[in-house]
C-alpha cells in the first residue's frame, strides 16, 4: 500500500518536473521579469529535489541489484548532465534528461 503511494507521488512529481521544464524552456526563460523567472526555477528546484530524493528512496525499495542501479542512475543523471552541459550544448543535454524522467516513469510503472 505504502509503496503504491510512493509510486504514483513519483510518477507525479516526476510528471511535474518534466511539463514543467519543457513549459519553463518554451516560454518562461525569454520574459523579462526576473522576479516572476526565479519564483518558477524556485519550483522547478523544489520538484528536482524532490524527484532525486524519492530516487534514492527508490534504490532502497527495489528488490534486486539491477533495479537499484537504474534507479541510481536516474537519481545522479541531473547531475551527471549538468556538469557535462554548456552553454552551447544546453538544448540538447535538457531534451535528454527530459528523456530520463520520462524512462523513470516508464521503468517505475
Amino acid at each position: 500500500m505504502l509503496t503504491a503511494l510512493l509510486k504514483y507521488i513519483y510518477i507525479m512529481n516526476a510528471g511535474l518536473l518534466g511539463v514543467s521544464v519543457i513549459y519553463g524552456k518554451l516560454f518562461v526563460f525569454r520574459k523579462k521579469e526576473a522576479m516572476f523567472v526565479s519564483d518558477y526555477c524556485a519550483g522547478v528546484a523544489l520538484c528536482l529535489g524532490l524527484y532525486v530524493i524519492m530516487s534514492f528512496l527508490y534504490v532502497g525499495l527495489m528488490p534486486d541489484v539491477f533495479s537499484k542501479s537504474v534507479m541510481l542512475f536516474f537519481a545522479f543523471s541531473p547531475f551527471i548532465l549538468g556538469l557535462s552541459a554548456n552553454y552551447n550544448t544546453e538544448k540538447y543535454f535538457t531534451a535528454l534528461q527530459i528523456l530520463f524522467i520520462a524512462s523513470s516513469i516508464a521503468y517505475l510503472v
